[in-house]
């Protein structure tokens, strides 16, 4: 399978703690990002 993943180092992020704490809510929110880039989310 090909694909592209993609990670990030959130160390000393200062974004809202629900993106830090909240998986499904993080799941979500990329999900719907990568589908309005017109692609395909797996898993």
């Amino acid at each position: 399978m090909q694909g592209l993943h993609l990670t990030a180092d959130l160390r000393d992020c200062r974004c809202a703690p629900v993106w830090l704490l909240d998986a499904a809510a993080l799941g979500q929110a990329c999900a719907d990002a990568v589908r309005h880039a017109g692609l395909q989310p797996v898993g």
